[in-house]
């Protein structure tokens, strides 16, 4: 009897150690099956968190930014719905990410960069169930490295997220041919939820549709699929027909109904996309050499041609007509649509076909194993692995390469925030601000706010430029009205997009992108006004800043007063009538630290001076005089562009901003003033002060005192 309890309990030990066995074998395999997955996140985030800030917010960030900061909840849920609306649900759910990390750069940009590195990892595991390891390893290789798939990664934008969403649907649009349980359904969800973070994803669901009628994938033809009967048979064969029928009318309407900003270049029709299809989603925006696409066409080349192969027999046909379905019927509709609305292109608007395109490169992968009678591998996946490390090699290149590549340390996205910041550096509070195209406006909000603590001014806009008979009449009246008062004006202008809505008006003007607002500041000195500058003007990458001044106050005719005279004669002939401290509004007549100190200066000649009386102006900030300045401003009148000697004795105002550093102790401060000849080192160069009202050193009067706390 103890001898039988013995044995029965020693057999329920071995069931248990064999249950556990397996248990281990398939822990084992799953975290063996998730490990490259996992690493493929973790290095794909590593680099898509690189220099994730370093660019500026672009046009489309920035539109992005105002959609989430100024619209409500309600008017984001309502734009679900909206046929108008091309990625609502990303607007809603950056709303909520940035109402708990804000609004900063790395954060807006953040939830991309996590979306791309997931999409990595998904690339891998749809790659891997369609062609085996080494097409989900070569696919998700390229899009680790790939320009297009990190530039996606680093835009506040819809279309990283629309990548890993879309590659998830297809993961579990696979398993559901394969007639896993309760996948449908989940697709289906999935499917929802992409035509939500953009509408082209409508495109890939068509795909879809099509790809059920191609050999190997129709219903009938897969076991366990809920899809077998002839009745939905039918009706997935008449949304073969309707459904692109309805989305080219949608598409048409959604064209001719399109509001906000025109994207720069000329509309292309279905012959002209396919390069440059190509090259976007092989090396997107970086200037590639020949040589470097060649390894992305003969792979996609040999990958389409062993599709159309496998799709007539043999143990891949399935997942080849999988492939093929999804990936060439969308872009054969966005083709035929591009000939009922010609549009501008982007190969962003192709990023739903992406997770595709790759799995086609890396199909000559497929099925990687050795000869059964030779180590080796066959040659065909020998020649197949070599084009995959020329194609990762020259996305690394195109990374790297100035002055496009991302990673390249050069700016190649418009410079929105470095010109802010120049305006920063150098606008006074009564200086009116003109941004153009209307749309950047949300551009310098975004950075006014954030490049210094200093309020500065609303910009403004002329909401007619462009329309439809707008002529120079109209221009000027409206331009007038804007200027009427001010003694300064600035132009922020984003050229490849203002010669959208203020084309040049003569072919003249065509090589600098010069429309009626930007040659009215361009030939400012043609006009009786002052530039601020001797350049035409401030240039940086996609965007440029001009300035005007205005001898007398615009529109009244009036010349400018001082706000506190104070006479001083500088040399001989050189007389100083009082200055103007131009503190921003909100600050009490205070300066901020990391600010700017807006100073005044209003001048005149007692008679026209020489050529060799070129004098530079310098505005030194002490503690005390004969302290070393903490914070100075040496430059000529209007930066050069009114030199000194060619004042002929009529009064002049001239604008200065003495930068304060971020880190200047708060308190009481002196202002000096003088000038000197920059031929002429150290301080024998400056000219005397033969009379002042204020008190007065070597060179310098004490022009006023003024607090300085931080902000």
């Amino acid at each position: 009897m103890t001898i039988g309890r013995q044995e029965m309990q020693v057999e329920e030990q071995v069931r248990r150690d064999e249950r556990m066995g397996r248990a281990t074998v398939r822990l084992l395999a799953t975290a063996f099956r998730l490990a490259l997955p996992v690493l493929l996140f973790s290095v794909a985030l590593r680099l898509r968190l690189h220099r994730l800030d370093a660019q500026s917010l672009w046009l489309d960030e920035g539109r992005t930014w105002a959609e989430v900061t100024t619209k409500s909840w309600g008017s984001l849920l309502i734009e679900l719905a909206s046929p108008k609306a091309a990625y609502p649900l990303y607007h809603l759910l950056l709303k909520a990410w940035v109402t708990l990390a804000g609004e900063s750069e790395w954060a807006l940009r953040l939830p991309s960069a996590l979306a791309g590195a997931l999409a990595v990892a998904a690339i891998y595991i749809l790659g891997r169930r369609l062609g085996g390891r080494a097409v989900g390893a070569g696919a998700s290789l390229l899009m680790l490295v790939s320009p297009f798939a990190l530039w996606q990664s680093q835009d506040a934008k819809a279309y990283s997220l629309h990548i890993l969403v879309v590659t998830v649907g297809l993961i579990l649009l696979w398993d559901a041919f394969l007639g896993a349980p309760g996948c449908w359904r989940l697709a289906l969800a999935v499917a929802l939820l992409a035509f939500l973070v953009h509408r082209l994803s409508l495109l890939v669901v068509i795909g879809a549709v099509i790809a059920m009628q191609l050999p190997g994938l129709r219903p009938g033809e897969i076991q366990g699929s809920p899809l077998r009967s002839a009745r939905i048979r039918q009706a997935l064969r008449a949304l073969a027909v309707l459904l692109p029928l309805l989305t080219g009318v949608g598409f048409w309407w959604g064209l001719q109904r399109a509001e906000g900003a025109a994207s720069p270049g000329e509309p292309v029709g279905p012959l002209e996309v396919l390069g440059p299809a190509i090259e976007g989603l092989a090396l997107y925006r970086s200037s590639p050499q020949p040589w470097m696409l060649l390894p992305f066409a003969a792979l996609l080349l040999w990958g389409f041609a062993l599709l159309i192969r496998d799709i007539q027999g043999g143990p891949q046909r399935s997942a080849a007509s999988f492939i093929a379905g999804l990936g060439f019927a969308p872009l054969a509709l966005y083709l035929l649509l591009l000939l009922v609305a010609p549009h501008t292109f982007d190969a962003r608007y192709l990023s739903a076909l992406y997770p595709l395109f790759l799995l086609i490169v890396a199909w000559p992968l497929r099925a990687a194993q050795p000869q059964p009678t030779a180590w080796r591998p066959a040659p065909r996946v020998v020649i197949g692995a070599a084009l995959l490390v020329l194609a990762v090699a020259a996305s690394g290149r195109a990374l790297l390469h100035k002055p496009a590549g991302l990673f390249s340390g050069e700016p190649v996205k418009e410079e929105y925030r470095e010109a802010v910041r120049y305006l920063a550096q150098k606008i006074h509070p009564d200086d009116v601000i003109i941004v153009n195209p209307h749309y950047i406006s949300p551009l310098y909000r975004y950075y006014a706010a954030r490049v210094t603590p200093d309020p500065l001014p609303e910009p403004a806009i002329l909401p007619k430029l462009g329309a439809k008979g707008y002529d120079w009449g109209e221009f000027d009246e409206d331009l007038n009205a804007i200027l009427h008062g001010h003694n300064r004006a600035w132009l922020l202008e984003a050229p490849l997009h203002a010669v959208q809505v203020d084309p040049p008006p003569t072919p003249a003007d065509q090589p600098e992108l010069m429309g009626k607002l930007t040659i009215n500041f361009r030939f400012a000195a043609d006009n009786r006004k002052w530039s601020c500058g001797p350049q035409p003007w401030r240039e940086f990458l996609g965007v440029r800043v001009l300035c005007q001044s205005f001898p007398e106050t615009y529109g009244t005719r009036e010349v400018p007063e001082p706000e506190v005279p104070l006479y001083a004669r500088f040399g001989e002939a050189i007389e100083l009538r009082g200055y103007t401290f131009n503190f921003f509004p909100g600050t009490g007549r205070r300066a901020q630290a990391g600010g700017i100190l807006p100073v005044t200066l209003y001048w005149r000649s007692t008679r026209p001076l020489r050529p060799e009386e070129n004098y530079v102006v310098f505005l030194h900030l002490v503690r005390q005089p004969g302290e070393r300045p903490v914070a100075q401003e040496d430059i000529p009148p209007q930066e050069g562009a009114l030199p000194t000697n060619t004042w002929i004795g009529t009064p002049v105002h001239d604008e200065h901003a003495v930068p304060l550093p971020a880190d200047l102790e708060p308190g009481r401060y002196t202002l000096l003033l003088g000038l000197y000849d920059p031929a002429i080192p150290g301080e024998e160069g400056r000219l005397p002060v033969t009379e002042s009202e204020a008190p007065a050193g070597k060179g310098y009067i004490e022009l006023g005192t003024l607090e300085v706390v931080r902000p």
